[in-house]
């Protein structure tokens, strides 16, 4: 096993040359290395990328209606079950579970993590 100090230099070694990829190419890059080195051959395509995980068309009922989507985005600060609620207070049958209210929340706060 390498030392902490030989961790870091690998380490150093593999962003550099991971240098001036995009996210989404890097991770293309290192999915190919790591089927490789499992023993698997690399595919031409990863099955799924970072980009193609955040920009993938939305299930959640939160993101497919526009009216839903503001008044969560309005509430974002407060607790799920009250978002829940005041969703079914105004949309009655249209308003999403605390489930879907709780996973569009989530979402958001990832895609701000990344700067998107």
């Amino acid at each position: 096993m390498l030392s902490k100090p030989e961790m870091n230099q690998r380490h150093l070694l593999v962003l550099t040359a991971l240098g001036g990829l995009s996210q989404g190419e890097a991770m293309a890059v290192l999915g190919g290395v790591m089927q490789e080195l499992a023993g698997q051959p690399a595919s031409e395509k990863p099955r799924s990328t970072t980009e193609e995980l955040i920009t993938r068309r939305s299930r959640l009922k939160v993101e497919k209606d526009p009216e839903i989507r503001d008044l969560v985005h309005s509430l974002s600060r407060e607790p799920v079950g009250r978002i829940a609620e005041e969703c079914k207070a105004r949309f009655g049958d249209r308003a999403p579970s605390k489930s879907a209210i709780y996973s569009y929340i989530k979402r958001l706060e990832r895609r701000r993590t990344i700067g998107e």
